[in-house]
């Protein structure tokens, strides 16, 4: 029942409840995972939902229902979002975890871990880590790990109809991609082209669509001397952007290209 210390818990810390919302939704209730019907706990959960999207500090209760009952009326919409906040408290039975102050719905920090904040701080330490000039190649490569483990997936995956999940959900994907290329590029200026190759790589496996990603490996496969691995990372850079975004390499993606062809 100790308070975590601000800003500095270890990872180990026994939070009384972890949510886990890179991928599917998880709630961890004392370190096992909560059992719940989703038909039957669709609101709660959606409110748990809407409140990590939103940041889950101090988020305005009219707002979160406003996205989760958009027809109803003010009173209304009041007292569906009261009942659902306490089926949630039940839900969850951390009643301190939910901060209802001045119609400000929160997740106490003390008594709640939420991986999209821990992954957060991994790309903050990677950013600063990245523009550090004296980080030596094992620390970027360390730090690249971190990232990559704190982003198992995208925020609530599946819940991909909901569209107030998508200015969320865009924000970390853009925020790892590009760490990871800082990272990376850091990585390939040291000469440790194939941690950065796996840096991108992996990356990719998450956001198939990022084409600097893609230019980046094309280069450092280039300058290991592997042009079939290139060759085929471009084509699969081009079919991507074709098929689902109906574009084609940028001009940069495309000298890249060139520089595989013999001299």
């Amino acid at each position: 029942a100790l308070a975590p210390p601000p800003g500095a818990a270890p990872e180990g810390w026994p939070w009384p409840l972890r949510i886990h919302a890179l991928g599917a939704l998880r709630v961890l209730r004392d370190g096992a995972p909560l059992r719940f019907a989703a038909k039957a706990q669709k609101k709660p959960l959606e409110l748990l939902k809407a409140l990590v999207a939103l940041g889950g500090d101090g988020v305005d209760a009219a707002r979160l229902a406003a996205i989760l009952w958009p027809d109803a009326g003010g009173d209304a919409a009041k007292v569906s979002f009261d009942s659902t906040l306490y089926r949630l408290r039940k839900l969850i039975g951390h009643d301190a975890a939910l901060v209802l102050f001045e119609g400000k719905l929160a997740l106490d920090p003390r008594h709640c871990w939420v991986d999209v904040n821990a992954f957060e701080r991994a790309a903050r330490a990677a950013d600063a880590m990245a523009q550090d000039d004296a980080a030596t190649p094992e620390r970027i490569a360390a730090a690249a790990a971190r990232l990559r483990d704190a982003y198992p997936g995208h925020f609530l995956a599946g819940d991909e109809d909901q569209g107030w999940l998508a200015p969320m959900r865009d924000r970390l994907r853009a925020k790892l991609v590009r760490t990871a290329l800082a990272l990376g590029r850091r990585l390939q200026a040291a000469g440790r082209l194939r941690e950065a190759c796996g840096l991108y790589e992996r990356t990719l496996e998450l956001d198939n669509l990022a084409e600097d990603l893609y230019r980046q490996l094309i280069v450092c496969q280039r300058d290991l001397g592997e042009r079939a691995a290139a060759l085929r990372t471009y084509r699969r850079c081009r079919e991507l952007l074709s098929v689902v975004l109906g574009t084609r390499p940028a001009a940069e993606t495309e000298a890249v290209r060139r520089s595989l062809d013999p001299q």
